[in-house]
């Protein structure tokens, strides 16, 4: 596969399918799982963080897949918190 300068696919390329076998959903909380998990046979460390943190986010990601899956209801916490204007900052 030929690629650019930027990584980017040459014009004319086809790109890989992938055909997932699970739903989306399941993927991220399957992964968030296993993040958890990972993170918790690791001592306290940057690495250890670091995998809570990517943890968290597929958590998230959750949560903001099933509101945009339902129409009309209110945006979860962690949305709530990227969106709300901070106090302070110009």
């Amino acid at each position: 596969m030929v690629r650019c300068f930027w990584g980017h696919l040459v014009m004319g390329q086809k790109r890989r399918r992938i055909v997932h076998t699970m739903p989306f959903r399941q993927r991220l909380i399957e992964g968030a799982a296993r993040l958890q998990q990972a993170a918790e046979q690791l001592p306290l460390g940057v690495e250890r963080e670091a995998l809570m943190k990517r943890a968290k986010q597929a958590e998230a990601a959750i949560q903001i897949n099933d509101w945009l899956a339902m129409p009309g209801s209110e945006a979860p916490a962690a949305v709530a918190q990227l969106v709300a204007p901070k106090r302070g900052v110009r």
